[in-house]
This record gives C-alpha cells, sequence and structure tokens, in this order.
C-alpha cells in the first residue's frame, strides 16, 4: 500500500504529524509544527483517522488566523492551541471507533431512522430555500425527476424489508 499521508510509524503505532505556517497579514508568520498518536497499530485505521485529522487541521487552521488577527496569540499559544484541538479531535475519532466496534452492527433500524430523519431535513431544506443554487433557473430537469422517482422506489423497498 502506499504511504498514508502526514502519518508516521513509531513502535509499531501511527502517529499524525503536521507542519503548518501561518501567516496572518499583521503578525509575523507562525510555524505551528504538531505530532499526535493515532492510538493505532492497524493500517487502514490509521488512514481514516489521518485523513479526517488531516481535514479537521485545515479547519482549525482558519480559526487560528482569525484568533491571531483578534487575540494577538504568540507562536507558543497558537501551538498549544493547535495541539489540543487535535488531541481532543483524535480522542472524538477513537472513542467512535471504539463504540462501533462494541456495537457491532448495533441497532440497524435506530440507525436507519436516523438516516432518514438526515435526509429528510435536507429535503425540507431543498424545498424551503429551493434549488437556486445547484441549477440557474431553479427548474428541475428530467434527471432530478427521475432522481425523486427512484427515492421513491428505493423508500419503499427500504421500509417493507424493516417488517
Amino acid at each position: 500500500m502506499p504511504a498514508i499521508e502526514n502519518v508516521t510509524r513509531r513502535s509499531a503505532v501511527y502517529w499524525w504529524r503536521r507542519r503548518l505556517r501561518l501567516a496572518p497579514a499583521s503578525a509575523n508568520p507562525i510555524t505551528v509544527v504538531t505530532m499526535v498518536s493515532l492510538l493505532t497499530k492497524d493500517q487502514p485505521v490509521a488512514r481514516r483517522r489521518a485523513v479526517a485529522m488531516t481535514g479537521r487541521s485545515e479547519a482549525v487552521r482558519m480559526s487560528l488566523y482569525e484568533k491571531i488577527e483578534r487575540d494577538g496569540l504568540t507562536a507558543e499559544q497558537a501551538s498549544a492551541v493547535f495541539q489540543e484541538e487535535m488531541v481532543r479531535y483524535r480522542n472524538m475519532l477513537a472513542y467512535q471507533h471504539q463504540s462501533i466496534q462494541q456495537d457491532g452492527e448495533g441497532d440497524v433500524a435506530e440507525r436507519f431512522a436516523q438516516m432518514r430523519a438526515i435526509y429528510g431535513a435536507v429535503n425540507r431544506d431543498f424545498a424551503a430555500n429551493g434549488f437556486g443554487d445547484f441549477l440557474g433557473s431553479g427548474l428541475v430537469d428530467h434527471s432530478q425527476k427521475m432522481t425523486v422517482a427512484a427515492r421513491a422506489m428505493a423508500e419503499k423497498k427500504a421500509v417493507g424489508r424493516r417488517s
């Protein structure tokens, strides 16, 4: 398998590392270097956690720019904030993984209901705000009509299987 981006392996445990260069307009450039254990020896788990950590690090980077501008954080403070946030996120990922491992398949009906609730919320948002962001005219085209029909058929099949 190819190497995992931003990951090293030390003593059979995978570690996520990241170097960020923050160059806010009103302050000197700040380089933040952090290294966080992924708490796993399993490569597929490390790969998934590393991708999530890298994505989260970009969101944290943007908030750090704001904090540096607003609060005047020093390099040490910015590094501590970044490290703390990444450890907190890693802990959340590890907890989710552990709960899924303990739960196995879990309550499939409950998970299905949660997914339907999320899907319903997205549909209500589209209904309230229209499709203007997705289609220039705001009209529903033929491919979207087919999607609605396919969705209705899939829901009927899924509901029929639950009983």
